[in-house]
């Protein structure tokens, strides 16, 4: 099964078929990070930072996983990637999964000054990380394994699932 991940606040049109994730905007400003599966959402949070594109999302939200043939998938949206304990919590929903794969999608738009190197930093480390970036001037999309070292391309398969990764590289 295909998991497409784009990048945050992504304009195009979702396939509503196999996995997507992705970041838009709602009605309200919040810019809102969702996992659908065949068009359908299965979690989704608020990305709580405002970036000064969209309004900050509640502290409190309830945060979740999904899980897909022994691989449990968190979300992060963007800076929301500097928030100890939201990161915190994506973490350890993945942790009690149970699952045997736990990756972090990060959906985003960041400039050049974000994940500098090959190796990614320690809080992080020990979770697959998909990366999709929708900023052409910013870093580079990316996918990095579990000892937070960079892969070459912009696709991962795990077992029956290919992670597609949709951003800027």
């Amino acid at each position: 099964m295909h998991i497409q991940v784009y990048p945050e606040y992504y304009n195009g049109e979702l396939q509503r078929e196999g996995v997507e994730i992705y970041g838009k905007l709602t009605s309200d400003g919040k810019s809102r990070m969702s996992l659908s599966v065949n068009g359908r959402v299965q979690i989704s949070y608020d990305k709580i930072h405002n970036d000064g594109n969209n309004k900050a999302g509640d502290l409190d939200q309830e945060i979740d996983v999904f899980v897909i043939d022994k691989t449990a998938i968190g979300l992060v949206c963007c800076m929301d990637v500097n928030n100890p304990p939201l990161l915190m919590s994506v973490k350890n929903k993945l942790d009690a999964s149970g699952a045997t794969n736990k990756v972090i999608c990060i959906s985003a738009y960041m400039s050049s000054n974000w994940f500098k190197g090959e190796i990614l930093s320690p809080d992080l480390r020990g979770y697959l990380v998909v990366m999709s970036n929708g900023n052409p001037d910013g870093v580079d999309s990316f996918i990095a394994g579990a000892d937070g070292i960079t892969l070459v391309g912009l696709r991962m398969n795990i077992g029956n699932l290919s992670f597609i990764n949709n951003g800027c590289a």
